[in-house]
Protein backbone atom coordinates (compact mmCIF):
# COMPACT_ATOMS: atom_id res chain seq x y z
CA UNK A 1 0.00 0.00 0.00
CA UNK A 2 2.68 2.49 0.98
CA UNK A 3 5.00 1.66 -1.92
CA UNK A 4 2.26 1.97 -4.52
CA UNK A 5 0.41 4.96 -3.06
CA UNK A 6 3.09 6.98 -1.27
CA UNK A 7 2.19 10.29 -2.98
CA UNK A 8 -1.54 9.90 -2.26
CA UNK A 9 -0.89 8.88 1.35
CA UNK A 10 1.42 11.88 1.77
CA UNK A 11 -1.37 14.18 0.56
CA UNK A 12 -3.96 12.50 2.79
CA UNK A 13 -1.82 12.39 5.93
CA UNK A 14 0.15 15.64 5.61
CA UNK A 15 -1.44 17.97 3.07
CA UNK A 16 -5.23 17.67 3.47
CA UNK A 17 -5.68 20.89 5.46
CA UNK A 18 -8.69 22.83 4.23
CA UNK A 19 -10.04 19.93 2.16
CA UNK A 20 -12.95 17.59 2.84
CA UNK A 21 -10.37 15.13 4.20
CA UNK A 22 -8.86 17.59 6.68
CA UNK A 23 -10.11 15.56 9.66
CA UNK A 24 -9.71 12.12 8.07
CA UNK A 25 -7.25 10.81 10.65
CA UNK A 26 -9.32 11.74 13.71
CA UNK A 27 -12.62 10.70 12.12
CA UNK A 28 -11.17 7.34 11.03
CA UNK A 29 -9.60 6.82 14.45
CA UNK A 30 -12.93 7.48 16.18
CA UNK A 31 -14.84 5.22 13.78
CA UNK A 32 -12.32 2.38 14.17
CA UNK A 33 -12.33 2.76 17.95
CA UNK A 34 -16.12 2.34 17.99
CA UNK A 35 -15.96 -0.61 15.57
CA UNK A 36 -13.25 -2.43 17.52
CA UNK A 37 -15.07 -1.83 20.83
CA UNK A 38 -18.19 -3.45 19.37
CA UNK A 39 -16.04 -6.32 18.04
CA UNK A 40 -14.52 -6.92 21.50
CA UNK A 41 -17.98 -6.85 23.11
CA UNK A 42 -19.05 -9.61 20.71
CA UNK A 43 -15.85 -11.55 21.36
CA UNK A 44 -16.40 -11.23 25.12
CA UNK A 45 -19.87 -12.73 24.79
CA UNK A 46 -18.72 -15.47 22.44
CA UNK A 47 -15.55 -16.33 24.37
CA UNK A 48 -16.16 -15.44 28.03
CA UNK A 49 -13.02 -17.33 29.12
CA UNK A 50 -10.89 -14.68 27.42
CA UNK A 51 -10.10 -11.50 29.32
CA UNK A 52 -11.39 -8.99 26.82
CA UNK A 53 -11.70 -6.02 29.13
CA UNK A 54 -9.71 -3.54 27.07
CA UNK A 55 -10.24 0.15 27.70
CA UNK A 56 -11.69 2.25 24.91
CA UNK A 57 -8.72 4.59 25.20
CA UNK A 58 -6.23 1.75 24.63
CA UNK A 59 -8.14 0.75 21.51
CA UNK A 60 -8.12 4.40 20.41
CA UNK A 61 -4.39 4.63 21.04
CA UNK A 62 -3.74 1.46 19.07
CA UNK A 63 -5.43 3.04 16.04
CA UNK A 64 -3.35 6.19 16.52
CA UNK A 65 -0.21 4.02 16.54
CA UNK A 66 -1.24 2.54 13.21
CA UNK A 67 -1.40 6.03 11.71
CA UNK A 68 2.03 6.81 13.18
CA UNK A 69 3.34 3.65 11.53
CA UNK A 70 1.89 4.68 8.16
CA UNK A 71 3.20 8.22 8.50
CA UNK A 72 6.72 6.99 9.23
CA UNK A 73 6.65 4.61 6.28
CA UNK A 74 5.47 7.44 4.02
CA UNK A 75 8.12 9.86 5.29
CA UNK A 76 11.05 7.44 5.20
CA UNK A 77 11.82 5.58 2.01
CA UNK A 78 12.30 2.13 3.53
CA UNK A 79 13.42 -0.52 1.06
CA UNK A 80 10.79 -3.12 0.21
CA UNK A 81 12.70 -5.95 1.94
CA UNK A 82 13.16 -3.86 5.09
CA UNK A 83 9.50 -2.83 5.02
CA UNK A 84 8.41 -6.46 4.79
CA UNK A 85 10.64 -7.34 7.76
CA UNK A 86 9.35 -4.37 9.72
CA UNK A 87 5.71 -5.29 9.04
CA UNK A 88 6.42 -8.87 10.17
CA UNK A 89 7.99 -7.49 13.37
CA UNK A 90 5.02 -5.20 13.93
CA UNK A 91 2.54 -8.05 13.46
CA UNK A 92 4.49 -10.31 15.84
CA UNK A 93 4.65 -7.50 18.42
CA UNK A 94 0.93 -6.72 18.14
CA UNK A 95 -0.06 -10.40 18.25
CA UNK A 96 2.00 -11.06 21.38
CA UNK A 97 0.62 -7.93 23.03
CA UNK A 98 -3.02 -8.77 22.34
CA UNK A 99 -2.49 -12.34 23.52
CA UNK A 100 -1.02 -11.02 26.76
CA UNK A 101 -3.88 -8.57 27.28
CA UNK A 102 -6.47 -11.31 26.70
CA UNK A 103 -4.61 -13.96 28.74
CA UNK A 104 -4.56 -16.33 25.77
Amino acid sequence: LVSEHRARLRMLLFQAQGSSLDNFRSEYTDAMTRTICVFFQGMNQKYPHLNIVITDFFIHLNTVWLFALLEELVLHHVKKEEMQKFIAEYIAFETAGWKELMNV
